[in-house]
């Protein structure tokens, strides 16, 4: 019996494991419980090889819900070389309206995977960089964990 009950255990991890989905890329950024702030830039690097690929862009944010915000402003930066990088500023919606988070939540803390762009391709192949600035009102955000930085090729142009 106590064999069964292990082999079933095994089985169910192993399905556990395997239905986790399975990114391009995927960087994770870890966050200082003392805060982010504005000098704390997160930076990601990937590799794009088939110019013909589409990619869906995403940021995993994983936060406390004592989140005193219902949103983060950012800073992005993207581009082939360091010196040469465009900006966009965002915001980073954690919560809707009425104050409910996003993501996947318990009693104390959220997983938000945000959609930041759809179905794009990039012109030329080699390393992409992507740098996320805080860029909020208050210099240091407390109660962001980690931001994951994930794509995956979705298919080709047509």
């Amino acid at each position: 019996m106590k064999q069964l009950l292990k082999g079933v255990f095994v089985l169910l991890v192993f399905l556990c494991y395997s239905c986790e989905k399975q990114y391009t890329f995927s960087q994770l950024q870890a966050l200082p419980e003392s805060g982010w702030t504005y000098q704390n830039i997160l930076k990601y690097d990937f590799e794009v090889e088939d110019t013909n690929a589409l990619y869906d862009l995403y940021l995993e944010v994983d936060y406390n819900t004592s989140f005193s915000f219902q949103n983060i402003y950012v800073n992005v930066f993207t581009g082939m070389s360091e010196d040469q990088m465009n900006k966009t500023q965002l915001s980073l919606d954690l919560s809707n309206n009425l104050g409910i988070w996003k993501g996947d939540c318990n009693m104390e803390e959220c997983t938000y995977l945000l959609p930041l762009q759809k179905s794009i391709y990039f012109e030329k192949p080699g390393k992409q960089f992507f740098w996320i600035e805080q860029y909020s009102r208050t210099e240091t955000i407390k109660d962001i964990k980690s931001i994951r930085f994930v794509g995956e090729i979705i298919g080709a142009k047509k």
